[in-house]
């Protein structure tokens, strides 16, 4: 007998622009989201990782996964020629 899974969350969470501070981007609700997800899908690694700790994220990136998903991996999944 196969075990149903219950069905995930898909957030979507803004980045700030430029060094504003993230209390003025991201409500303390979604803040405090953020702390508790282990999957993300990123335009970025780097200014993923850069906004998470900014938001206070302290979990090791280790135990993180960061999914590149940019125009570039799309262009590259749909280039029919």
């Amino acid at each position: 007998m196969m075990s149903m899974q219950k069905p995930g969350k898909l957030f979507l969470l803004p980045s700030s622009l430029g060094e504003s501070p993230i209390s003025r981007v991201i409500p303390q609700y979604n803040q405090e989201i953020i702390l508790h997800i282990r999957h993300f899908y990123v335009e970025s690694e780097k200014s993923a990782r850069q906004f998470l700790r900014k938001s206070g994220f302290k979990i090791d990136f280790s135990e993180v996964e960061l999914i590149l998903l940019n125009e570039h991996i799309i262009a590259s999944k749909t280039d029919l020629s």
